[in-house]
């Protein structure tokens, strides 16, 4: 049976390593455009980006046999919650190796 682990990122090592899967996922899609590397990972720096200011973002990815096997982004608006009088959370940044189990 295959080892899975599901990890909060929480290191500059674990951001890379989330930043780094979708460039592994599509690197053979003719229609794929990569993100610039760097932006992505400030990106998710709350330090340089606003909406760290009024969000909660939590980064997780799956291990499967040790590798990266899957991202996931789970994220609550404060903004969006208060303006629209919701108790919503979204998801983003879903990248997954073709695997039921993932």
């Amino acid at each position: 049976m295959n080892d899975m682990e599901i990890i909060e990122v929480k290191s500059k090592r674990d951001i890379k390593d989330f930043v780094d899967f979708q460039f592994y996922i599509y690197r053979n899609d003719p229609y794929w455009v990569p993100p610039l590397k760097f932006e992505r990972i400030q990106f998710f720096n709350p330090k340089k980006n606003p909406f760290y200011e009024h969000s909660e973002i939590a980064l997780f990815i799956a291990k499967k046999d040790g590798k990266s096997a899957g991202t996931i982004a789970a994220i609550i608006n404060h903004n969006h919650n208060k303006f629209y009088n919701d108790k919503v959370g979204f998801f983003g940044c879903f990248e997954v190796i073709k695997n039921y189990e993932v």
